[in-house]
């Protein structure tokens, strides 16, 4: 073990706490004099706050033994005075519980909290899968909408709102629905999947109470408690009040324990809303959430468990503000008597968040992993789960350190391994296993991983320890150690946490560990009777895993970590290759009989990205058919596995690319398509939505040469991007089909861009871009020098009155199409194009004018035998519906 005092306390922040509880029971009676105004208040000792962090804090409480009757105690004890105290006590309590924080990487300088999103949550449809970033649609929910829309301070407003909505349905009296709001007004659920950031948010709760007490609530908050569920006992039966004080770290007199002073302070407790309650944690209560709780008296003894159902309940300090954090299963397992009505979303960093987190832990190397990630966003994309986050950020700067080799195609199972072997490598390990030992015990780990995962358990006890022959005392210890020191590394982590009930600190890493239980460990008989069940929703992660760890660099290093059970060239390991290959083939078949599933065939791109074999991949590629419409709601990942394949094919392919909405994942796509040889072809591009910046359109523009229809309507193109838009169109050797830029806001200065490469364009469509007739003229000039006329040119509903229509109608010649309605023209503006028609042969022209004797415009049609036309219409937009046409000449 380690022996550095400094490290050793950052190993368990809890251990020397509860320590000094224990020793302070038996002190307790001395601790205060019986007259409560003469008590000596709690010293705190060598405590140096630095930004978020107590370094050390040291209690020390100074009294002499007093002697005194439990009468006398009764009859002088001055309630009021032992309320404040205790209030006073209570908050000293939750500042040393909440004050710090624990990093997954151990530095020289203190981490500044981060700021978490969260949102409001509705009912789940499915809860017995308990993480939610294994599922394609809630990872993909998260990487492109870190973004919460609920603060800290909303919590209790909204719990309250929607209690009193509820109760007008549910109640027919006044006194009834006041009843309900009470119960249920009071109590904040707040959800997320593990290692997402419950108690990092419960601790900034804790400090936002602290110190904003009158702007969170209507009320001063008197009595705070910071309640690790973790650390409640589950098993003896105690009285409330003393279960609430131990439970929240708080020392309390020895007076408390006097049942008539005891009653009166917990008199003091009930019914006040000054009171604010945190449990952190519900998932790792050893109670049964589904049994439905029985009601006790505030003065009874009992058991936790009974004790916190009656409290979510609103029968125990109902007028509490009470926050319940939970993993999502065990809070819906929860009897609906108890479970909060009100329930709010972690949804992990956001982006900004995560860059301060990379810089916090990376420090002079900030910017190159930064740079690194933000070119690899499928990895980035893990980066919303502050766990992964801190993972990740420091492997990738390990990577740079030693000369950036691995970072090639880095994958994370490349990550994980690298974590693994770290946490291997350190001296908690090294000194409490020998290497035999390590050998035999290590894989009891991946199998306990993967009798959770099979059985979809995340909480074990005991008993599931020793069903997997698992140290409990010697084995675990090593996991539930969080320091990994050594040469290599200042690595500060848990693969396994808990004190009574254990659980992975984090999903990912018992799906790691479960793939490598399969591959490694697991006999091939049993792997064949799930090789059914690779592709299903549940499995997504792990079969990933699996490809990973079978990928040659990643097989390197796990050789090292097993050197005497895991030979590459294994015949039983090849032989689950050879499973997986034949895997691969068949769920490319089976997405192709399925008129193409796109999401099955992106989930077959990942495990090949993951495998990385030479052999695999370009048969894959090959199989490939030749056109596929790509797009939807892509996954960063999707898009680096795509092109990994696609890299390896020979034979041409054609792509229709479409997104909603442009993200990150738009510039990555053209990003990685650009790097694609003569044998890619993108017929067509479609975003109808969001903002297209420099950035983002360089990249788009790194690929134009292979685009012939790109529909860019109802984006919002900057002007730095319109340029250079233009400036890579007139670089392309062959005119692109068709440009579509509707509704992009490129206004006159936009419209002089593009201007200069109108001769790269067939087909043009600038309508309701604010174009005036400044606009008009810079369009007319770049028209003139045509040699051959555009296809069409579509211009309608801009501001370009009849001065633009003069601009315009002098240019008619280059323009085989022509549309220019609801641009704003009198009859001056039509006379001015009839004028121009004698000189062209332009096919069509469609106009409108707005007719001074009616409110509607007319719309005016010239067909390719010069016949024109007039419609009456109603117009909205540029959707024309005609109610009749006659000849007007």
């Amino acid at each position: 073990m380690d022996e550095n005092p400094k490290k050793r306390r950052k190993l368990d922040p809890g251990s020397q706490r509860d320590v000094e509880r224990q020793d302070n029971e038996g002190q307790t009676s001395q601790a205060m004099d019986h007259q409560i105004q003469r008590s000596i208040p709690l010293q705190c000792t060598g405590t140096t706050i630095q930004g978020s962090n107590i370094v050390n804090s040291n209690v020390i409480m100074n009294s002499g033994p007093v002697t005194i009757t439990n009468q006398s105690i009764v009859e002088n004890v001055n309630i009021d005075e032992l309320c404040k105290d205790l209030e006073k006590r209570l908050v000293e309590a939750t500042k040393n519980a909440s004050e710090t924080i624990d990093p997954v990487v151990d530095l020289d300088h203190s981490i500044d909290w981060v700021s978490l999103e969260i949102a409001e949550s509705n009912e789940p449809s499915i809860t017995n899968e308990t993480t939610h970033h294994h599922r394609r649609e809630d990872f993909q929910k998260m990487y492109k909408t870190i973004e919460g829309n609920l603060s800290l301070e909303q919590l209790w407003p909204l719990a309250q709102q929607e209690a009193k909505n509820e109760a007008e349905i549910k109640c027919k009296t006044e006194s009834a629905k006041q009843d309900y709001i009470r119960k249920h007004g009071n109590v904040v659920g707040i959800l997320g999947e593990a290692g997402i950031g419950k108690t990092t948010l419960s601790k900034i709760l804790v400090q936002k109470v602290l110190k904003e007490k009158s702007q969170m609530y209507d009320c001063q908050c008197q009595y705070i408690f910071y309640i690790p569920v973790r650390n409640m006992d589950f098993k003896t039966e105690t009285f409330f009040l003393p279960l609430l004080l131990s439970s929240a770290s708080c020392e309390y007199s020895s007076h408390i324990k006097e049942e008539k002073i005891r009653d009166k302070v917990l008199d003091k407790l009930d019914n006040n809303p000054n009171v604010v309650i945190i449990l952190d944690g519900l998932d790792e209560a050893d109670i049964n959430f589904v049994s439905q709780p029985s009601n006790i008296s505030k003065y009874a003894k009992s058991t936790a468990e009974y004790f916190i159902k009656n409290i979510l309940q609103g029968k125990l300090l109902p007028d509490a503000k009470k926050y319940v954090t939970s993993r999502p299963r065990q809070f819906y397992d929860l009897h609906n008597e108890c479970r909060p009505r009100f329930k709010a979303n972690i949804l992990g960093l956001s982006k900004e968040s995560q860059h301060k987190l990379c810089k916090e832990i990376c420090g002079e190397s900030y910017s190159d992993v930064l740079t690194y990630l933000q070119n690899h966003p499928d990895i980035f994309a893990y980066c919303y789960v502050p766990v992964n986050c801190q993972l990740v950020c420091f492997c990738i700067h390990q990577f740079l350190s030693s000369g950036g080799d691995q970072l090639s195609r880095c994958t994370m199972s490349k990550i994980m391994t690298s974590a693994f072997s770290l946490f291997l490598d350190s001296s908690h390990f090294r000194e409490n296993l020998n290497s035999e030992e390590m050998q035999k015990e290590l894989k009891k780990i991946p199998a306990l991983a993967w009798y959770g995962f099979v059985n979809k358990m995340l909480l074990f006890k005991k008993g599931d320890l020793k069903k997997n022959g698992i140290n409990i005392n010697k084995v675990l210890d090593c996991f539930l150690h969080s320091f990994v020191d050594g040469k290599r590394s200042n690595l500060r982590f848990k693969v396994i946490e808990g004190k009574k009930v254990f659980f992975f600190s984090h999903m990912i890493w018992q799906e790691f560990l479960s793939a490598m239980h399969l591959i490694l460990f697991m006999p091939l008989e049993d792997f064949q009777q799930h090789l059914h069940e690779f592709g299903s929703s549940w499995w997504q992660m792990v079969t990933k895993f699996m490809f990973g760890i079978l990928c040659q660099d990643v097989c390197e290093q796990l050789e090292e970590i097993f050197p005497t059970m895991f030979a590459p060239n294994d015949d039983e390991i090849a032989r689950k290759m050879a499973y997986l290959k034949n895997f691969t083939s068949k769920y490319l078949e089976d997405s192709m009989k399925r008129s193409f599933d796109l999401k099955s065939f992106l989930q077959l791109c990942t495990l090949v990205y993951e495998f990385q074999n030479e052999d695999l991949t370009p048969e894959i590629a090959e199989k490939l058919p030749t056109m596929i419409a790509i797009g939807g709601d892509l996954l960063p990942s999707d898009i680096t596995s795509f092109h990994y394949v696609l890299s390896k094919r020979k034979n041409s392919i054609d792509l229709k690319f479409h997104v909603n909405s442009i993200e990150d994942s738009f510039q990555h796509f053209f990003e990685k398509m650009s790097s694609i040889g003569s044998i890619l072809m993108i017929s067509a591009v479609s975003c109808n939505k969001g903002n297209l910046d420099l950035t983002k359109m360089q990249s788009l523009v790194k690929c134009l040469d292979k685009i012939t229809c790109l529909i860019l309507n109802g984006c919002d193109i900057s002007e730095n991007a319109a340029e250079c838009l233009a400036e890579g169109l007139c670089k392309l050797s062959a005119p692109i089909s068709e440009l579509y830029l509707a509704r992009t806001k490129i206004g006159d200065t936009g419209a002089q861009y593009l201007s200069n490469c109108l001769r790269k364009i067939k087909k043009l469509y600038l309508a309701e871009n604010v174009i005036t007739a400044n606009g008009a003229e810079f369009i007319s000039e770049g028209l003139k020098p045509l040699k051959q006329p555009m296809t069409c040119l579509d211009i309608s509903c801009n501001s370009i009155g009849d001065k633009g229509a003069s601009f315009v109608a002098s240019s008619l010649s280059k323009v085989e199409q022509l549309a220019v309605k609801g641009c704003g023209f009198t009859e001056k503006g039509v006379k001015a194009f009839a004028d121009a028609l004698k000189d062209t042969t332009m096919k069509k022209l469609e106009l409108s004018y707005q007719d001074p004797l009616k409110a509607s415009h007319r719309l005016i049609t010239i067909s390719c035998d010069m016949e024109i036309l007039l419609k009456k219409t109603s117009y909205h937009r540029d959707r024309i519906t005609g109610v009749g046409v006659e000849l007007i000449y």
